[in-house]
């Protein structure tokens, strides 16, 4: 990559990580912010790693996987936890209304879905950079 594009990539990365932050707080409350800013965190990492003049990309595959992990995991016990309430199974009744923070199961199912996302899309966008660069 040239090293204006790297510049740019290194300032743009920055403020898309805040955007997907953003996204993944208000997808709480809203249908697909926290898919969008898993995608937004993916696509800032993944332009990150390829403006590295790097002859090898340095990836650590152990933390990207844990990250996944934790957020497949978040999924799982949030949703498992709605068995048990009225509403059944992730029922609006469980899920339903008021602010931001109002429920916590809002909040774990969002960044759930982002780390989820997020670290799907990094691990790809690793693997692609190490197959160019073979």
């Amino acid at each position: 990559m040239s090293i204006p594009m790297q510049t740019i990539a290194r300032f743009v990365s920055v403020p898309m990580l805040v955007y997907s932050c953003y996204l993944i707080l208000t997808g709480v409350s809203s249908p697909g912010g926290a898919f969008g800013g898993g995608v937004v965190v993916g696509i800032a990492a993944s332009l990150s790693l390829a403006a590295e003049e790097k002859e090898r990309v340095q990836f650590d595959h152990e933390r990207l996987h844990a990250i996944r992990l934790v957020g497949f995991g978040g999924i799982v016990l949030a949703s498992a936890a709605t068995v048990f309430l009225p509403g059944g199974f992730l029922g609006s009744a469980n899920l339903g209304g008021g602010g931001l923070f109002s429920n916590p199961f809002f909040v774990v199912l969002g960044f759930g879905v982002g780390a989820l996302v997020g670290g799907e899309m990094v691990i790809v966008a690793a693997e692609l950079l190490e197959e160019r660069m073979r």
